[in-house]
Formats: C-alpha cells, sequence, structure tokens
C-alpha cells in the first residue's frame, strides 16, 4: 500500500517545473493570438472575395427556384443602393471565417492555446 501512495505522488506534476504565467503575461499571450486569428481570417477573407459571385449565387440558388416554381420574375430586389455590396462584404467575411477554420487551422489552433491556464 505504501508504494501506491509513492506513486500518485510520483505522477504528480513539480509546480516549479511548469512556467507560470503573471496576468498581464496572458493578456499579452491572448492579445497576440487574437491578432493571429484576426489575420487568419482577413486573409481568408480576401480570397472569398474573388468568389463572391459564386458564394451569393449558391445562396440565392434555393429563393430563384421557388421565385421560378411559382411563376415570380427571378430577381432579388435590393431597397438601398449599397446592399450588393453590404452582402458581398458580409458573404466574403463568413466566408473568410469558415476558410480560416476549415483549411487554416491557425484560428482554432489559436483560441484552444489561449483558453487553457
Amino acid at each position: 500500500m505504501p508504494d501506491t501512495a509513492a506513486e500518485v505522488r510520483s505522477v504528480e506534476p513539480d509546480q516549479e517545473a511548469m512556467p507560470a504565467m503573471s496576468f498581464l503575461e496572458h493578456l499579452d499571450e491572448l492579445r497576440k493570438r487574437i491578432f493571429h486569428s484576426l489575420v487568419a481570417v482577413a486573409a481568408g477573407a480576401v480570397v472569398s472575395w474573388f468568389y463572391r459571385e459564386t458564394l451569393v449565387g449558391y445562396m440565392q440558388r434555393p429563393i430563384v427556384q421557388v421565385l421560378r416554381s411559382y411563376h415570380l420574375p427571378e430577381q432579388l430586389v435590393y431597397l438601398n443602393p449599397t446592399e450588393p455590396f453590404n452582402l458581398y462584404l458580409k458573404v466574403s467575411i463568413l466566408a473568410g471565417l469558415d476558410l480560416s477554420l476549415r483549411a487554416l487551422p491557425s484560428v482554432a489552433i489559436h483560441f484552444s492555446r489561449a483558453l487553457p491556464p
């Protein structure tokens, strides 16, 4: 029985072996990881900007099919002159986020490394 207790104590990590970070060091590490994640999302958004019309076409396909089935005009209406640009921008940012999480796993890695103490 004493051998078991000794084995349990030896498995526990030493507090001195683990590096301790202050609160400000944790904030600095978090700031760096958020910055790297935003750069990855921005890079994905720039790449997806070149495919914006294709992505919006995929999104519009179901509503156009429904309009066609009811013999209505297949044209979507924008109520504001800036709506097409805003739509393309939002689609590019969301596609960039998706691209950075799937193809560039750096965002997920940065957030997973920033969470543990």
